[in-house]
């Protein structure tokens, strides 16, 4: 009778043990189940927001557009003629600047997307320029960004940030990707889909 309590017993033993392994695995596929699932929502809400921040924003590329010269506003009444064929200009006839220390660099943009307000422009933290081209017979109303060359960074990543007001009224700030004297200019923040 001892040996069949002892046989109860280890059966008992096993049966509680096997409940307890199932258990176990039960409740940690479950846990997984749902951090996973909290990082899918997760992913999700991350990609409406950067949908919603890109929906009402501009979305600048290098301008593809082809003409002779911008018609750059000195302000005051004063223009400037920039051609072309200026090594200071960075259009779809020139992808690399030639210029100077301190020389200015004008980079032809386009905005592809929405219109803003209130639009400041950083070139790795210092301000820069994104102006319209001044309203002549001959412009095509085209927007560069001005900037000034520093030969010691010419090829060099740089960040350009674009802070506006969208005509919704949100604020925000993107990020581009550029190279210092070079027609290269990529969205990174928000990123694209």
């Amino acid at each position: 009778m001892a040996d069949r309590w002892q046989i109860v017993e280890a059966v008992a033993t096993a049966v509680a043990a096997a409940a307890a392994i199932v258990t176990t695995y039960w409740a940690f596929t479950e846990r997984r189940s749902k951090i996973t699932a909290r990082a899918a929502q997760a992913a999700a809400e991350l990609e409406l927001k950067n949908i919603q921040r890109r929906a009402h924003a501009p979305f600048l590329k290098p301008s593809s557009d082809k003409f002779n010269a911008i018609y750059h506003n000195l302000g005051g009444g004063k223009l400037a003629f920039v051609s072309c064929g200026d090594k200071s200009l960075l259009c779809d006839f020139r992808d690399e600047v030639e210029a100077n220390d301190g020389e200015e660099v004008f980079f032809v943009v386009e905005n592809l997307g929405a219109s803003a307000r209130g639009i400041s422009v950083k070139l790795d933290g210092k301000p820069i320029s994104l102006k319209r081209e001044a309203d002549m017979q001959n412009s095509g109303g085209r927007i560069y960004l001005v900037y000034p060359y520093e030969k010691s960074k010419h090829g060099l990543e740089q960040i350009i940030t674009l802070s506006f007001e969208s005509e919704t009224g949100v604020q925000d700030t993107h990020k581009y990707i550029t190279r210092h004297g070079f027609r290269i200019l990529k969205r990174i923040d928000p990123p694209m889909p």
